[in-house]
């Protein structure tokens, strides 16, 4: 009986969807050759909204008709509405809208402090409890424009994924109703959310939207109007799937060994077979971070031709295998020529990861050419809009830029262009995605401090007390905390050890970034003027060597850092830094020349813009690096106790501003209380 009204329960709940969403089928695989199958789409939305413009001609010849319709929509229309969308996924979130604007989104890693989060995984009761704590922390602490938390949400949208965890899903609007009330549950596909994201959330007036993950999916939108073009049949995810065995990327030398150990017979053999590889379990934290690991490495060596080749053959063959297209070869094997590389010393790793980078990048870029090649025969857009977790490789990102830029790209091919990237192109956007595919905004948001205030805010002020902390607003503001980056008398007369010749000072100001980066409210900052900074920034959070640090440049500062100005408000690009700038401010820049920033307007952030320009007068330019403010495995920080325990513990950490508080480190560091541990092991299969 159960199980018959959980199938009840779920088919009222897809019913409900398809009464409110329209739905495209999916296209056929879209390839090189798909130009017709893009000329159809588009042809398609182009008499959709001829049809449209004729109805509105009609309607006009009836003003006190339009009149009244106009009426009924300003006293009943959606922007009166209150909307919430949920992920339930890894990444797990819940985002709030009112009257068509964001207004909070909680990514759940920051509340129960586990990165990554995936509550679908959880027992069914811990499933729905920490559901019920999130929810009451959302209905207490969400930052409202008017300072009033919905009573009542007309909409709750949960964005769709695959068919496991039914009964979980079923139950889902069940348990979110015993905290706020509801009137319509909807869905929104996966990928439709990432696309609404990433054009709604840009200022382009028509753009091609590519979403790429495990699966790539193309779209196309001008205006409020967003169509797939159809799935690729690259699974461009596979981008880490190598990573795994390179231990300075894992940090797992079992997983190599595993490897070798099974093919130690062929290691020496010129065979160009294919080879098993060991089947590895871990925990997703870990495989999620592999990405962003491996980029950085990739950043280490140089790139060789035939590597890049046969890396190119394994993605060929892999993304198509898992299209469907291949049925023949198992799924779970590579090129005995990479085993022999991962086999080998770590140069050779190293070199390999260059070859991962410089081969997936090509992969991206032809896929990406392709469709705008097909596009143009048949319409004209102002740019590309990326989403999605591969989103998040700002070497490519850069590459983009760079061929299809206006300011990079004159061709009779494929006109030049714009690029834009969203504030979370990981999974954690898709909540706000969601609210947009179900809503467009009428006009573009920012969105990266949308998190929380600080959990336990209540605290601040006696721990400042307990601990003499100062008023930063007392003491000279911006000027003061400039000071003391740049080395100067603030810094001389109060530091314990001489050995420092600069401080690295912990930001923990106002609301949490939405999305994966650290933008300054959640931040380590320190001036690049050498390497040993860079070094004592990763000691700080235990990375490995090769991890860059990204710099925060000022807008007005960006041309003669780069020579040109690349705006990445978000951390999407990596441009080459000038030699000059590269010999003065070292840190900031990574192993091959490029710097992954965060440019800062006025308007995007005025202290942490005020403040870029207050170290300029000490360093003469305006620029810091940054990191996230957390520890080794954990999201970033957002309570008071945790960023003042890794005040008192971490040796290289010596100020955390939270709000207007300055505290200093102790004289003496605590031995720390959490010692790092690797998130999971694993096994083979």
């Amino acid at each position: 009986m159960a199980f018959c009204t959980e199938l009840w329960m779920f088919a009222i709940l897809v019913l409900s969807v398809l009464g409110q969403i329209k739905h495209i089928e999916p296209l056929t695989m879209l390839d090189g050759n798909s130009t017709s199958v893009i000329r159809r789409e588009i042809l398609a939305w182009r008499r959709e909204a001829h049809q449209k413009k004729e109805d509105e001609a009609l309607r006009s010849k009836d003003p006190r008709g339009l009149k009244k319709l106009f009426n009924e929509v300003k006293k009943t229309g959606p922007r009166s509405t209150a909307t919430i969308a949920f992920y339930l996924f890894h990444d797990s979130a819940v985002a709030v809208s009112k009257n068509g604007r964001v207004q909070c989104v909680l990514e759940l890693e920051r509340y129960f402090n586990d990165r990554y989060f995936n509550s679908i995984a959880l027992p069914a009761e811990e499933f729905r409890s920490h559901w019920l704590e999130a929810l009451q922390v959302v209905r207490s602490r969400c930052d409202c424009d008017d300072g009033i938390f919905p009573k009542y949400f007309q909409n709750a949208i949960v964005v769709g994924a695959n068919n496991e965890h039914t009964a979980k899903r079923v139950q889902f609007p069940n348990i979110v109703e015993e905290v706020l009330k509801i009137g319509h549950w909807h869905v929104v596909d996966h990928h439709a959310a990432h696309a609404a994201l990433a054009l709604y959330g840009s200022s382009l007036r028509s753009a091609i939207v590519l979403c790429y993950d495990a699966q790539s999916v193309a779209y196309y939108g001008r205006g409020m109007e967003l169509r797939e073009l159809g799935e690729l049949h690259w699974n461009f995810a596979h981008y880490k799937s190598l990573a795994v065995f390179m231990p300075e990327v894992s940090g797992l030398p079992e997983a190599n060994t595993m490897l070798c150990e099974m093919h130690r017979d062929k290691l020496n053999s010129s065979s160009t077979e294919w080879v098993d590889i060991p089947r590895i379990h871990m925990g997703i934290s870990l495989a999620l971070g592999f990405a962003g690991k491996l980029m950085g490495y990739a950043g280490t060596a140089n790139a060789t031709d035939h590597m890049t080749s046969a890396v190119a053959n394994y993605f060929n063959y892999v993304s198509r295998f898992a299209s469907g297209v291949l049925e023949t070869k198992p799924h779970k094997s590579i090129p005995l020529e990479i085993t022999k590389v991962l086999c080998g010393p770590e140069e050779g790793h190293r070199s390999l990861a260059a070859s991962i980078q410089k081969a997936w990048g090509k992969m991206v870029l032809d896929a990406m050419q392709d469709i705008m090649k097909s596009t143009n025969a048949v319409e004209t857009v102002d740019g590309i809009s990326l989403s999605g977790g591969c989103a998040l490789n700002v070497v490519v990102n850069q590459e983009l830029y760079e061929k299809l830029d206006a300011a990079e790209t004159q061709s009779d091919e494929i006109a030049p262009l714009a690029v834009h990237v969203p504030v979370a192109p990981n999974d954690a956007g898709l909540t706000v995605g969601a609210l947009w595919a179900f809503e467009p905004p009428m006009r573009p948001q920012a969105l990266q401090y949308k998190g929380f205030r600080l959990f336990d805010e209540d605290i601040l002020d006696s721990e400042a007390e307990k601990r003499g902390a100062q008023r930063i607003s007392q003491v000279g503001g911006v000027n003061y905390v400039a000071e003391l980056l740049a080395g100067g008398p603030a810094w001389t007369l109060s530091r314990t050890s001489s050995k420092k010749a600069k401080p690295i000072i912990a930001v923990v100001r106002g609301r949490q970034e939405f999305g994966p980066r650290a933008l300054g409210h959640r931040s380590l900052l320190a001036v690049p003027d050498s390497i040993e900074i860079r070094d004592r920034l990763n000691r700080v959070k235990a990375r490995k060597w090769y991890r860059p640090v990204a710099p925060m440049i000022a807008e007005e500062a960006l041309q003669r850092v780069f020579g040109k100005q690349v705006h990445s408000p978000y951390m999407s690009m990596a441009p080459k830094v000038q030699d000059e700038v590269r010999a003065k401010f070292p840190a900031m820049v990574h192993f091959d020349g490029t710097a992954r920033h965060q440019s800062v307007s006025k308007n995007d952030e005025p202290w942490i813009h005020s403040l870029l320009h207050a170290v300029a007068s000490w360093t003469g330019l305006a620029v810091l690096i940054n990191t996230s403010f957390n520890s080794k495995g954990d999201p970033i920080v957002n309570t008071v106790k945790e960023s003042l325990r890794m005040l008192d513990e971490l040796p290289d950490l010596d100020y955390v501003i939270i709000e207007d508080y300055l505290f200093k480190a102790p004289a003496i560091k605590k031995t720390p209380s959490r010692p790092t541990e690797r998130p999971l092991g694993i096994r083979s299969f």
